[in-house]
């Protein structure tokens, strides 16, 4: 079972460790789950830390977390 806490509770971890955050992204966008608004400031942004602080702004739902979480399993299986 899938816990949208999870995602939440790791919010720092991830930030700092989540490397693919563009593949991330587009893969929410391709899903109609992020604005291409949204994916623009993601986009913009300087660094991965600050690219997966973007993406967390956009992780308003358990439908979008859960997708989110699926999406890192299968992109960014080892985070440096």
């Amino acid at each position: 079972i899938f816990d949208a806490a999870l995602v939440d509770k790791n919010r720092t971890k991830l930030i700092q460790s989540v490397t693919l955050v563009m593949a991330i992204a587009d893969e929410l966008r391709q899903r109609g789950m992020i604005h291409p608004e949204i994916y623009n400031k993601i986009k913009a942004a300087g660094t991965s830390q600050d690219q997966m602080r973007e993406l967390y702004n956009s992780l308003t739902t358990r439908e979008v977390k859960f997708a989110f979480y699926k999406i890192l399993k299968e992109i960014d299986l080892n985070p440096k």
